[in-house]
Order: C-alpha cells, then structure tokens, then sequence
C-alpha cells in the first residue's frame, strides 16, 4: 500500500515560497499514528493546504486562475512524495517505492496546469492508485435532487478542484445512492456520533425530485428541514467509511456546525480509524490536538501568515517528547490534569504573545497584580492554566518553538531565578523574569513547610515594595510584544473595544 509521505505547495494562494507537510502515516495499528492536525488562524492558509490536496482529484488538471496563483509567484507548484510499502516477513516493512506527483502551472502567468508521475506526464488523470478523498468546510447539499449512480471512484474523478470555492458539494447525490445501498457501515458511525441511529431513506416527491427522508417516530422531514450538523456529518461519515484502509481522507473544519460532544465523538472515531488510513485534518478545535494521538505519532502542524505569505511549522521529534514531559498519556499528572487540556490546546489557534506561568494561581493572580499598576493588564496571553511546575518551563518553549512562536514570555517565581540563565541560553528569542517575590500570593506555613511572602497579600493587595519592580516586568512584556494591531482586541464584556490597544489584551486561559 501507498502513504503520501510529504506535500510541498508553492506558488498557490497565500504560498508564495515552497513550504513542505510531513504527514502522518499509519503504523502498527497504532490509533492516531495515521492522523495530521493542521491548525493556525484565520486566513492564514489551513484550507490552501486541503485544496492542494484536492487537486490530484478530477478528470482534468486543476485550473489555476488568476485568484488562486500568489500574486507574486504567478507559478504554481504542488509535489506529493508517495511511498509504496510491501510488508516483509513477520510484518516488519519490506521494499519501499517511492514515488514523486507534481501538478504545476503551465507556464507561468497561466491558468493550465500539467501533471506528472515520476516527470512523465500524466494526461488522463485516471487516479486507480491513491486516490484523496477530500471533504471541503462548505459541505452543503442541494436537498432536492435527480437520481444519480457512479462508484466512489466514479464520484472522485468528478470531485476535482473548482475554479473557485463552492457554496456546496457537487454531485453528492451521486454518494447518497450509492450508500443507500449496503447503508450499514455509514449508519452504523453516523450514530456512534450523534448518539442515536436516525432512520433514513431517499425518496421520491410527487414533483419526480429525489430527497433524502429523515424519520423521527412518526414525523418525517427532508433535509431540508434537518441540523446543519447532521447535513454535514453525512459527507464526512461517508468519506471515513467509504474510503478503504490504506486511502487517504483530508477533512476541512470538520467541526462546523456540530455539538461539542458530537465534536469529541468524531474526534475518537478519526484516531481510532487513522490507526489503518491517512487522515489529514484542518481544524479551529482544540479537540482535535489529542496528546495521546500525537504520543502515537499524529503529526502537528501549524500554518501561518508571515509578512503576507503563508508558512508552515510542524511539531518535531524533540517537540514530541518535550510534550509527553508535559502531559503523558500513559502516566497523567493527576495533580495537574489541565495541564495540556483544552484551554491549553487553544494555543496552537492564537497569535504571537504567549505568557507562561508556573501554575493555575498564577493565571488567576497576575491580572490582579496588573489591575493594581498603571498598564492595568497583563500584556499578551497567559497560557492554560499555567505549565503546571517551573521545570515544564522549557518543555513548552521547546514545543512553541517548534510551531514557529516568536514572541514568549515566562514568568518564574523569585525562588526559580536560578533557572532563568540556562532558559535565556536555550531559547534566545524568548524573555523569562524572576519576579521579586517567592510567588503571586502569601502562603501559610503547612506543617514543616514555611510561610512564604508573596506579591500580593491574603488581602490581595500588592505589596508596595513590588510595585516598581512588577510595573519593570510588565512593561519589558509590553515592550517585547509591541507589534500593530491585527483586529480589534476583546473587552471583558465580550465587546469589541477599538480604544483599546492590541498589546494590552489578556485572556485567562
């Protein structure tokens, strides 16, 4: 069996230099081994990379207009490195096939594109080997339709990239037939993820049109009248279950219009059927960066916009493990569970400015302290729930590091201070203060253990002999962060506020 190995996109879109995804590859059974998450913000090239992904699909080569070439390239060049695998004896790997796709611009400046298999042109685009079967974010369908017949392989050669980004799916009534035939696999996941089996048929109208009838008791109703959700879900429990082991699956935002606990639910069901097929993921959720996923070899990688160009970073070897010290599946702190839980998680959807702490007290006290100085606000943003110790300081350096994090910060109580060289070594770019007090707040003695004077008294007011120092720290913060607002940041209210400046936003988590 193939497994696409890297993807290399230049020229397309927000990718104006050639930047290369290492993708996951199934093994072992290992569940999340076949996974790749691909996170980042708005607009910063997540869909670009699933469109790539989607041009090897279709009869025709891609046509690259001129709203899809990077202005500045003008020449569009996508390569898939493939990799063909025979298993050995005592299923250890035997001999590798590698094997190269590019999909490229004509000429450069045109809309025409050529595809070649190892540089020998590939006219006909009859994908039998390897197809990508791709799930776009707009996953809509007409709810009246004609009937229609085709195999998957039928409906993939059809699903090529469009000129331009649809309002729906093409054609996918074309899958709706031919599910309705053998229906047991698709319904059979379709109500592990909603919690119930629905009952559904196509029918016919009275008109002649096709639809599918969705059944609740005794009441009925078309698509038409169903969730957003549930309508979406159909596509994407198609392709999970459509697509044979060793295929390929890229889903985008698969989390569009779906109910949190129907989110986690599809979150298990993509591990545990990337332990046999490559599953490639654009995602906004936090739920979808699942540690014990990446513990088993998940790929994670996230897309930026940098000076109006797209770039990519990807979690590295090192990253791995600097991760598995922070929060190993197999060995959770269960003094810290929140660690690396969701509010964490949220960081690889943030921009540049994070502030690591030491722990949750800090996350909650350091705004405290800021509202008692001039600046008002802890600048940047506090990350989770802290890194659960000063020891896991570095562990969550080395991971923002990997995912291309230019601006961080650390925050160590004054007893750490001794650590703060050996952080300023190995991470050059990042800024760590010892604050003046041996912690954010006063500590009673417990036992053999000593009282401990904090920043801010059990009155939680902040000790005069601090403030200088702490309005210095918060204002080296600022000064580090400093860089033009890219939106209006959020007021406590959850209103936009224009007046304030970007730098001095915060979130607790």
């Amino acid at each position: 069996m193939s497994f696409l190995k890297t993807l290399s996109i230049a020229g397309y879109r927000g990718f104006k230099e050639p930047c290369v995804i290492h993708l996951a590859v199934p093994k072992s059974q290992d569940e999340g081994s076949g996974l790749t998450v691909i996170t980042g913000a708005n607009n910063s090239g997540k869909s670009t990379v699933i469109e790539a992904l989607r041009a090897r699909s279709g009869h025709h080569t891609p046509s690259f207009s001129e709203g899809i070439r990077n202005k500045d390239a003008d020449f569009v060049r996508i390569v898939y490195e493939f990799e063909k695998r025979s298993e050995g004896e005592d299923d250890q790997t035997g001999l590798v096939e590698p094997r190269t796709e590019v999909i490229e611009s004509q000429t450069a400046g045109s809309s025409q594109s050529v595809h070649t298999i190892d540089g020998i042109d590939a006219p006909n685009r009859q994908h039998g080997a390897d197809p990508i079967h791709v799930v776009p974010s707009r996953r809509g369908f007409q709810p009246y339709f004609g009937r229609a017949h085709g195999t998957l392989q039928d409906y993939q050669r059809q699903d090529g990239l469009p000129a331009r980004r649809m309002a729906e799916l093409s054609s996918f009534e074309m899958r709706l037939f031919d599910i309705e035939k053998d229906p047991s696999k698709f319904n059979r996941l379709l109500g592990e993820l909603l919690g119930y089996t629905p009952k559904w048929t196509i029918d016919q109208s009275s008109e002649g049109n096709h639809y599918i009838r969705l059944r609740n008791g005794t009441a009925s109703h078309s698509s038409d009248g169903a969730g957003e959700g549930i309508v979406s879900l159909f596509s994407i429990v198609d392709a999970l279950t459509s697509v044979p082991p060793g295929g390929i699956v890229a889903i985008d935002e698969p989390e569009l219009s779906l109910h949190p606990a129907i989110i986690r639910r599809l979150v298990r069901a993509i591990v545990r059927l990337s332990a046999e097929k490559q599953i490639v993921v654009a995602t906004h959720s936090p739920y979808f960066v699942d540690p014990a996923a990446i513990a088993q070899g998940a790929a994670l990688v996230r897309v930026t916009s940098e000076g109006g160009s797209s770039n990519v970073y990807q979690l590295s070897d090192q990253g791995r493990v600097a991760l598995k010290k922070i929060h190993d599946p197999e060995s959770p702190n269960t003094k810290a569970p929140h660690t690396f839980g969701l509010d964490a998680r949220e960081l690889f959807f943030q921009d540049d400015g994070i502030v690591l702490t030491e722990g949750q007290d800090d996350v909650m006290l350091y705004p405290v302290v800021a509202r008692q100085l001039p600046i008002g606000r802890v600048p940047g943003q506090l990350f989770g729930w802290g890194v659960g110790g000063a020891g896991n300081m570095r562990h969550l350096c080395r991971l923002l590091q990997d995912m291309g994090y230019k601006k961080v910060a650390g925050l160590l109580d004054n007893d750490q201070v001794a650590t703060l060289p050996g952080l300023e070594r190995d991470f050059p770019g990042y800024k760590f203060f010892a604050i003046p007090a041996k912690d954010v707040r006063d500590k009673d003695a417990v036992g053999a253990r000593p009282a401990v004077t904090g920043l801010l008294e059990n009155s939680r007011d902040l000790r005069e002999e601090y403030r200088e120092p702490m309005v210095s720290i918060f204002e080296s913060l600022r000064a580090a962060f400093e860089s033009e607002a890219t939106q209006a940041p959020i007021s406590d209210d959850g209103k936009v506020d224009a007046e304030r400046p970007l730098g001095d936003k915060l979130t607790g988590g």
